[in-house]
């Protein structure tokens, strides 16, 4: 019994959408519901695409509305409180996931009851699901996870499954632009929960979509700025590995779309 939690808004594509939902309902272990928060007024083709899927499986999801766009940290901390299990599985509306991805991740919970939350690698692809080009990884044990924290996110969101009173303890989603989940995974490590992440990967994630030109430039490097403040006015991190990640970090936003390509791909990222 576990919930699959998804916020779709109006600049998703239907076609994605579709195949994202379709790989929830094809699993060894099927969850028992999913929460789909419209995140304010979605096109009319998005709306087709959720209704189809409704009617297909009947009694499985459960459709949240938004009257305007609140952003992702607030659309899934409402989804959150609206969903009905104490397990929840998170799923971004155009990634995949592979058809044992819950199995593995429901009987890893069940078999760890001093787990509150586990992710796994991912692979990337660009256009074609059958064309996987690069991996990313993640530590594997707590103690490994939470010390990555303190440069960079340790989890993959898109692949987690997690306890939702854990999630809640902590505080649950906030609204942190482009940090939601590593804002959460901080305060939930702060808390005392423990984290894992199954050295496989479960999901299939698409980057084409200018995922390096939305990680560039002045706006994105504020946003980067005010978080590491955060985790340093939280005692997360200490003064000098803020003035160190803030540099590196800043040198690498200022930086030429080729070169941060490339950094992506061949240091950041494991070829497939």
């Amino acid at each position: 019994m576990f919930s699959v939690l998804i916020s779709v808004y109006h600049k998703e594509n239907e076609g994605f959408l579709e195949q994202s939902l379709n790989s929830l309902t094809n699993q060894t272990l099927i969850p028992s519901e999913i929460v789909l928060v419209k995140d304010g007024p979605l096109t009319s083709s998005l709306d087709i695409v959720i209704e189809r899927f409704s009617k297909k499986n009947p009694g499985l999801i459960k459709i949240l509305t938004m009257e305007k766009n609140v952003g992702l940290g607030e659309a899934l901390k409402c989804g959150l409180l609206n969903t009905s299990h104490d397990i929840v599985a998170r799923m971004d509306s155009d990634d995949y996931s592979y058809v044992d991805r819950f199995k593995l991740q429901y009987q890893y919970l069940c078999n760890h009851k001093e787990i509150d939350i586990v992710g796994s690698h991912i692979d990337e692809f660009d256009i074609d699901i059958k064309n996987i080009e690069r991996l990313r990884k993640v530590p594997e044990h707590h103690e490994s996870i939470s010390k990555k924290m303190k440069w960079k996110n340790g989890m993959n969101h898109v692949t987690v499954m997690f306890r939702k009173p854990a999630v809640l303890e902590a505080g649950n989603y906030n609204t942190f632009f482009g940090f939601e989940d590593y804002h959460l995974w901080v305060r939930m490590i702060q808390k005392n929960k423990k984290f894992y992440n199954i050295q496989n990967s479960l999901v299939a994630v698409r980057v084409g979509n200018n995922m390096v030109g939305r990680r560039k430039g002045v706006e994105y490097f504020k946003k980067e700025f005010e978080f590491m403040c955060f985790l340093k006015k939280s005692n997360f991190i200490s003064y000098p590995i803020l003035i160190i990640s803030i540099s590196i970090k800043f040198l690498i936003r200022m930086s030429p779309t080729i070169i941060i390509n490339n950094l992506y791909k061949y240091l950041l990222r494991r070829k497939k």
